[in-house]
């Protein structure tokens, strides 16, 4: 491949966040895995590495092994591939317009 996308869910620090932001990187992706040495990286894999990801879970403020995540889940997950995969697709396909790319979509 000449590049690599990356797509993941993240986990945020403040509420306010959770399915509302959107990040993009392209230093590559580490997986939040306690001493993961998988990281995909450019330098690792020879070819350059963008990640995408959406918040949808956060830390309990009370104790660090529970993980919570919006009661609206389902549909914040929904519209942020809906969001992302019309993006990639835009910018992947840049001759087709925007109407194009939802009929393709659909």
């Amino acid at each position: 491949p000449s590049a690599l996308l990356c797509v993941d869910s993240l986990c945020s620090s403040e509420p306010e966040r959770l399915g509302r932001t959107l990040q993009f990187s392209d230093t590559g992706l580490c997986p939040a895995q306690p001493g993961s040495r998988k990281h995909l990286a450019a330098a690792r894999l020879g070819v350059p590495v963008l990640a995408a990801g959406i918040p949808t879970l956060m830390e309990a403020r009370e104790g660090k092994d529970l993980v919570v995540t919006p009661r609206e889940l389902d549909s914040v997950i929904a519209h942020g591939a809906a969001l992302l995969g019309s993006a990639i697709n835009r910018a992947l396909q840049p001759r087709l317009s925007i109407a194009q790319l939802c009929w393709l979509a659909s």
